[in-house]
């Protein structure tokens, strides 16, 4: 049987307890009236943080889908001029024949949509379009900071590789950027006098261009004619609408005459190169091309100025054989 408490200790505990009440007692209003829980300077007890940004956003989301009175256009919520502005950014994309224009306006066509998408006019976002155009406006960003890493590269080239696309590939429409990737595809060398570029009737598996200095054709032990600066050697398949990468046979004999620079490429990178851009491939058969028409028209021009009977047939005759052995070459690359 349990035993009462003293009276000292029953005194002890009911000075404790009421200590204790006095403590947690809520505030009475001041005057000392009212009911008790609220301070006579207290406000009003503030939001969280999470309460204040939600706040803020359903206050955007309502801004956004509110129509308002536009001049021309009737009434139009912000989400929705953002959805016209989409397709209309979209359409234009469309009609931009410059990448880098149509990449930019992929972004903002994208951007608009997310707005659009996000503060859609039901009330609530679209989830599924908007997440794809996240999607779809990292890659447009992505590609655009590959263009202009690209562009950077390509206006930092020597000035000796700058004049050779200004005088051999620029004028057949290749733009800087496509001439700085043939560029890389290739190698500059720089080769002493006597160096042979190509063997009569050997296999030849590279196409070179004359930097500076200068080269010796001969057919059968005979010369025929001279090469200079900007000119092609090995070209036999890539002038006439196709490009062989497999070797040809070399048609003539040439070596250089002097310490001669030369840029290099090896016909299959050549190739895959040309099969990898059309404006790429377009401007390297306008460059040989031309080359080759220059060629024909120097021959023709030194046949004509020269006095000598025989010289002028003779010379004829070689060149004939050439273009014969020209013809040979690819019709050989080609059935192989």
């Amino acid at each position: 049987r349990a035993r009462a408490a003293p009276p000292w200790a029953r005194s002890w505990l009911k000075a404790r307890h009421s200590s204790a009440s006095a403590a947690v007692a809520p505030p009475r209003r001041a005057g000392g009236g009212g009911p008790p829980g609220r301070l006579a300077s207290a406000a009003r007890p503030f939001p969280s943080a999470n309460a204040t940004e939600g706040a803020a956003a359903e206050g955007l989301g309502a801004w956004m889908r509110r129509r308002r009175r536009i001049p021309l256009l009737g009434r139009l919520s912000p989400s929705e001029i953002c959805g016209h502005a989409a397709f209309v950014l979209s359409g234009s994309a469309f009609l931009e024949p410059e990448i880098l224009q149509l990449r930019v306006l992929s972004v903002f066509a994208g951007s608009a949509t997310l707005l659009f998408t996000y503060f859609h006019p039901i009330g609530s976002p679209l989830w599924l379009p908007f997440r794809w155009n996240i999607v779809f406006v990292l890659i447009n960003s992505a590609y655009i900071t590959k263009i202009l890493a690209e562009r950077r590269r390509a206006e930092q080239l020597p000035q000796q590789a700058l004049d050779v696309w200004r005088d051999v590939f620029q004028p057949h429409g290749m733009c800087k950027v496509e001439f700085d990737g043939l560029l890389h595809a290739g190698t500059w060398t720089t080769l002493r006098k006597g160096a042979v570029l190509q063997e009569e009737g050997k296999p030849s598996n590279s196409l070179f261009l004359i930097v500076s200095g200068g080269a010796t054709v001969s057919r059968g032990g005979e010369f025929t004619h001279s090469l200079g600066e900007q000119q092609f050697v090995g070209e036999m398949g890539l002038s006439s609408g196709i490009h062989l990468a497999s070797p040809v046979l070399g048609v003539a004999h040439v070596e250089t005459s002097e310490q001669t620079t030369v840029l290099v490429w090896s016909r299959r990178v050549l190739s895959e190169l040309m099969d990898s851009s059309d404006a790429l491939a377009s401007g390297i058969r306008g460059a040989i091309t031309a080359d080759v028409v220059r060629k024909t028209r120097r021959l023709e021009l030194e046949a004509s100025s020269s006095t000598n009977t025989e010289s002028v047939q003779r010379h004829g005759e070689q060149m004939e054989e050439l273009w014969n052995a020209r013809y040979a070459s690819i019709i050989g690359a080609l059935t192989s």
